[in-house]
């Protein structure tokens, strides 16, 4: 490992093939290695060429990681500078929920339910429910203002994080407004309605305490379909917001 005094000669002297080299470190970095040589007996047990590439690779990744922190803040800072078209959207007290569905809530806020499911309840698979939960006008608002947020993007080019790694059309709703809503809609919507369908799942867990809510589009030319996959959460809820 060159000495500190070396450090700025060898810097400005490395190859430039794509490769991190002992060279390329800032004095943050060669600190950042030296401590990790010291703290973890495994780099110390190494033979010195084999160490040497090790903690670099170490490196690199710290790199990779604050580069992807940048990168994040960065977004969001931007995020902030957009206004939206439809301000109701953005607070749950104003959403607009279908006749059936607020029924529905009513009728699962009961202390004894029947064993058959209410209309318009309908379980399509075991443990998989079908039931409308926004009126037309409001879903097609809702959409309206996604597509809205996605041009305010193009015009100011704007990065959009997109919803997965399988859909390249679409956005996350907690990026540009819509936390606090839907969060307010898991606790107080999607919560109950889950621990009265899944009491079984839920009598052993806490209930459902963070979401991922998103927007995704289909259409010929775009992307047509999703890939088998299986979600990552404790309960999914997919609405149709416009018919193709």
């Amino acid at each position: 490992i060159p000495s500190t005094s070396n450090k700025e000669t060898n810097r400005m002297a490395a190859q430039t093939d794509g490769k991190l080299r002992l060279e390329d470190l800032t004095d943050d970095e060669w600190e950042e290695m030296l401590k990790a040589e010291e703290t973890y007996p495994y780099y110390q047990s190494l033979p010195p060429q084999e160490k040497e590439e090790k903690l670099l690779k170490y490196i690199a990744g710290l790199r990779a990681e604050k580069q992807s922190q940048k990168a994040i803040e960065s977004y969001f800072e931007a995020m902030k500078k957009f206004e939206p078209k439809d301000r109701e959207l953005y607070d749950l007290k104003k959403w607009k929920f279908d006749d059936r569905f607020l029924k529905l809530m009513e009728y699962m806020k009961k202390d004894e339910l029947k064993e058959k499911i209410p209309e318009p309840l309908e379980e399509v698979l075991d443990g998989v429910f079908r039931f409308p939960m926004l009126e037309e006008k409001f879903a097609i608002r809702l959409h309206d203002e996604v597509a809205y947020f996605q041009e305010w993007c193009k015009k100011t080019c704007k990065h959009i994080v997109r919803p997965n790694s399988m859909n390249n059309y679409g956005a996350i709703l907690d990026h540009f407004g819509f936390k606090t809503a839907l969060s307010d809609l898991v606790s107080s919507v999607i919560q109950p309605l889950a621990a009265r369908l899944y009491r079984a799942e839920f009598a052993k867990k806490y209930g459902l305490d963070s979401h991922h809510g998103f927007l995704v589009e289909y259409e010929t030319g775009k992307d047509t379909n999703l890939n088998f996959h299986r979600d990552d959460s404790g309960n999914t809820r997919p609405s149709k917001l416009q018919n193709m």
